[in-house]
């Protein structure tokens, strides 16, 4: 794979995979050689090996700000989305969250807008989207994404720069 390509995946470091933990491999998709920037003393044409993860870079992303809100699915839960906010990266809180053991497959980012004011965002994407809320203390809604999207695109101008 070359530089080029891979740049349309996400590194594992980008992801924060541990290469180290065996069950971290399933992430990893392939690798690229770059010139190395730190080769031992004295030492010439060093290359460092990056690892590129599975998941692809996606244009889903829309607004300003420090903050995410986002929409991700799990294939193992049809139809239904988890919609939350993050300072992170989208993809690696999607990571975070399928890391754990009662997640049966990964979640997977399918949209993410970007604001200044995750917290009261999320909650005002919440409140319009109460109707169809699986549990009141969860985030997890049985909504199709055009709608999830529409809803978050709406309420996200009024948190960001340009709203």
């Amino acid at each position: 794979m070359t530089e080029q390509e891979a740049s349309h995946y996400f590194t594992t470091k980008e992801l924060d995979i541990d290469l180290s933990k065996s069950e971290n491999w399933k992430y990893v998709k392939d690798f690229y050689l770059t010139p190395s920037k730190n080769p031992p003393l004295g030492e010439k044409n060093w290359e460092d090996i990056v690892y590129v993860s599975k998941r692809k870079r996606k244009t889903y992303y829309e607004g300003t700000g420090n903050y995410y809100v986002y929409a991700l699915s799990n294939p193992s839960i049809p139809g239904v989305l988890k919609i939350g906010f993050t300072g992170k990266h989208p993809e690696t809180r999607a990571h975070e969250i399928s890391r754990s053991t009662g997640v049966p497959e990964p979640y997977v980012v399918e949209y993410a807008f970007k604001c200044h004011d995750g917290h009261n965002m999320e909650r005002e994407v919440h409140k319009n989207l109460d109707y169809c809320r699986i549990s009141s203390d969860r985030e997890h809604f049985r909504i199709d994404l055009d709608e999830a999207r529409k809803v978050i695109t709406q309420i996200g101008q009024m948190y960001t720069s340009n709203g």
